[in-house]
């Protein structure tokens, strides 16, 4: 390298300076990408993956606390009609309580999505089936006010028939509302599991660059290192034979 031994030594020194301080810049922007890529799968994760996750298990599961509640009434077809008013009315109550709470939970569930073709597709399986769901749930719970408000022992048997059949078909909407929810909740969870995956691969990746990088900012760095040094070696070994010369001249001149 013969332009090492052309410049200076502040020169050498501030090319050497440059060249480790250009490789720290060089990891500092890689580690800050890493670290930003990083935090953007964290923060889809916390912020509509996991909320999704627990909506759909939430939403199954208070589906199910509204069934329990109606089918509770069947306990009570065969009471006298004037005793069974307050206990049914009291699922009743219970009931429209815990749909409150449902609805509460599908607002929260209509107002985040994920981005992916296959979650949009089941999300929207799901509206349509809540959709029809609900629309029954309106019809069951006219059958237990019909319950709660007969006292004629004779409308009794029929009021019940009624009441079964309209829960036949939410029975079947239920299933369906179901099946729709545990499709989204298994492919919303892949989606989740996926970019964790993807996540951790990323950083361990963006590690091995660094790494790499570090790894070749040191090597150029002792080689420049090796090679200033002995550029300078050399300078100051020709100087010393120089001079050396020189003197033998001089001795010679004076002898």
């Amino acid at each position: 390298m013969g332009f090492l031994d052309r410049m200076i030594l502040r020169s050498k020194l501030v090319m050497l300076s440059g060249v480790l301080v250009a490789g720290l810049l060089l990891v500092g922007v890689i580690g800050v990408i890493g670290i930003n890529q990083w935090q953007d799968d964290m923060m889809t994760i916390g912020d509509t993956n996991l909320p999704k996750v627990m909506q759909v298990y939430e939403l199954n599961f208070q589906r199910r606390n509204v069934a329990a509640l109606a089918y509770n009434v069947y306990q009570y077809q065969n009471w006298d009609a004037t005793e069974i008013n307050k206990p049914v009315g009291d699922l009743l109550k219970g009931r429209l309580s815990d749909f409150k709470a449902v609805d509460k939970t599908w607002e929260e569930f209509i107002a985040t999505a994920i981005d992916d073709a296959q979650c949009k597709e089941l999300r929207a399986k799901v509206i349509a089936s809540y959709a029809k769901w609900r629309e029954v749930s309106l019809l069951v719970e006219k059958a237990m006010q019909e319950v709660v408000d007969n006292s004629d022992a004779a409308k009794q048997r029929a009021i019940f028939q009624n009441y079964e059949k309209t829960m036949s078909q939410t029975a079947e909407l239920s299933s369906a509302f179901e099946k729709d929810l545990t499709a989204l909740l298994t492919r919303v969870t892949d989606v989740t599991m996926e970019l964790v995956d993807n996540a951790q691969e990323s950083s361990k990746n963006y590690t091995r660059i660094i790494i790499a990088v570090l790894a070749g900012v040191l090597a150029i760095g002792v080689l420049l290192a090796v090679v200033i040094v002995r550029s300078i070696s050399k300078s100051i070994t020709d100087g010393v034979l120089s001079i050396s010369e020189a003197n033998s001249q001089v001795l010679t001149a004076a002898d």
